[in-house]
């Protein structure tokens, strides 16, 4: 520990930018035209722009982006610049996994006007789709409930309700270009925005090639909140969005890398240090009384030899010390680093996921409760997972090839399949009682010839099937599955039946009264 100086202090105006972005309200600026969306940005007032990363000396190219905003009078128009190494890597089809898009390449927009909306966008590589998706909050104070709107595409870039998504690899292949176009309609419900207005708007970016997401990061947080974990659940964190008179703005902060802004800081107050080797320096001040009062370098990597860094004069909420005796503390090492050793209760190969999914295993939070085998395949399946896959097959030798994330929220109790080697037949028992279905071999969802229509007006095939309307009881409801010769038999102990459905329509073929069947198996052609 050594005693700086007493100090005088003169505090300089340049702030040290921490590592991690830290965005406490951002700009809209008014649109200088009609805006094309197209990706290209050529129409875009970019002088609002902001970077957006958890820690810009390590992964400015990998995992970063730069958020704009325009506005006009019908529409809020936002654009990011994303750096990836991966591009375009999301994988959920939006027709079927609308709640799961946030598991891959995304961003999430919390915002809240006169009501609560949750935009949802990505572009669905395998079909090269571009897709938005809205949840509304149930009235102010609740963040979710009030129903949604799923954004399909018409032509090109534009969606249903007149909103637009483009999506432009860059030049390097290393990022990409995401514009959006969200009309006033779908994210207000009554007020006319205009400029000098504000309103909230959070944003959750997320990067990821598999079923969850590799890396995320929240910014924009209502000032004086720090708290990213949760974001989507409190509308009171999410931060202020400015709907400026004009554009071209001066830039609101130096965007000087940190080290470059703490040489600029009076040499009076920087602080000497020697290395004996290249290492990764922390070092926090404390004053008089051995109180903490700000933390300067945090594992910031440093050359052998005599190095120096500046310290402002302010504390850790950016506030001017006082004059007077000031004491730091340091230590430097080689930094942390890990070495694999071994996976715990995981028999994946490897432990860990995978974007072909054919790492790691099973769920998180339930047990396996569920399998089939048919064919050369055999599939498992727990009620439900988070960070995990609740259902996914493997080959005879147990290897994995791919998984699923559940079709619903946590409410899944029971699950059952059944499996005629081909199709699996899945049965989620929860707050509703429905049946889907995939192909054993590869994962990917097989929807049922039944077809309804949405709200755009267009036909598609089923893949969730209700099939009970009657309530769970103290033993659930769909608790089993059966398949023999194109027809599938499924128990429910609420209704106190089997019932009998074709395998391929979920047509009702027939129902058998039968007191709280549990379980159910094909004998034959003729025996149930």
């Amino acid at each position: 520990m050594r005693s700086i100086l007493t100090c005088l202090l003169l505090v300089c105006s340049c702030c040290i930018m921490a590592q991690q972005t830290d965005n406490h309200g951002l700009r809209a600026v008014p649109a200088p035209g009609p805006v094309v969306i197209d990706g290209t940005l050529a129409d875009w007032d970019l002088s609002g722009a902001v970077p957006m990363c958890y820690d810009l000396e390590s992964l400015a190219d990998t995992y970063a982006a730069q958020v704009a905003l325009m506005y006009d009078a019908d529409n809020l128009y936002v654009a990011i610049r994303w750096k990836d190494q991966q591009p375009l890597g999301n994988s959920h089809d939006p027709r079927y996994q609308t709640d799961r898009g946030w598991s891959g390449d995304a961003v999430q927009l919390r915002i809240r006007t006169d009501r609560i909306a949750h935009v949802t966008s990505w572009y669905y590589a395998p079909h090269q789709e571009p897709f938005i998706g809205i949840d509304y909050g149930k009235g102010m104070n609740e963040a979710f409930g009030g129903g949604g709107k799923a954004l399909f595409r018409v032509h090109g870039w534009e969606l249903a309700e007149g909103a637009a998504a483009a999506f432009v690899v860059d030049a390097d292949g290393k990022g990409y270009v995401q514009e959006l176009r969200l009309p006033w309609a779908l994210i207000t419900e009554h007020k006319h925005y205009a400029a000098g207005d504000t309103l909230a708007c959070g944003v959750e970016l997320l990067w990821g090639e598999a079923d969850w997401p590799v890396h995320r990061y929240a910014d924009n947080l209502a000032p004086g909140r720090t708290q990213r974990e949760f974001f989507f659940t409190d509308p009171t964190a999410w931060g202020p969005v400015t709907l400026e008179r004009s554009g071209h703005l001066a830039p609101a902060v130096a965007a000087a890398p940190a080290a470059e802004q703490l040489e600029a800081v009076d040499a009076a107050l920087t602080i000497p240090f020697d290395l004996p080797a290249p290492a990764r320096v922390t070092l926090a001040i404390d004053d008089a009384h051995g109180r903490r009062v700000r933390n300067l370098l945090a594992a910031r990597p440093y050359p052998a030899g005599t190095n120096q860094v500046a310290w402002d004069g302010l504390d850790d909420a950016g506030h001017a010390l006082p004059p007077g005796d000031y004491r730091y503390t340091a230590l430097h090492h080689a930094g942390i680093h890990t070495r694999y050793a071994m996976s715990f209760a995981n028999p994946g190969d490897p432990t860990w996921d995978t974007p072909d999914g054919r790492g790691a295993f099973y769920a998180d939070h339930t047990n396996p409760q569920a399998v089939a085998a048919g064919g050369d395949g055999v599939a498992l399946a727990c009620p439900m997972g988070e960070a995990g896959q609740h259902l996914i097959g493997c080959d005879l030798d147990g290897h994995r090839r791919w998984g699923l994330g559940n079709r619903g929220s946590g409410d899944l109790h029971h699950i059952a399949l059944a499996t005629d080697g081909t199709v699996l037949w899945v049965a989620s028992d929860g707050a509703t009682a429905t049946v889907y279905r995939v192909e054993l071999a590869t994962g990917r969802y097989a929807p049922w010839t039944a077809t309804a229509r949405d709200a755009q007006g267009r036909d598609y095939r089923v893949l969730d099937l209700p099939v009970s309307q009657a309530p769970r009881g103290p033993l659930g409801n769909l608790t089993a599955l059966a398949v023999h010769g194109g027809r599938l038999a499924i128990a429910l102990t609420g209704e106190h039946a089997v019932k009998l459905l074709d395998g391929a329509s979920g047509a009702v073929q027939a129902t058998i009264p039968l007191d709280a069947p549990r379980a159910l198996a094909f004998a034959g052609d003729d025996l149930l």
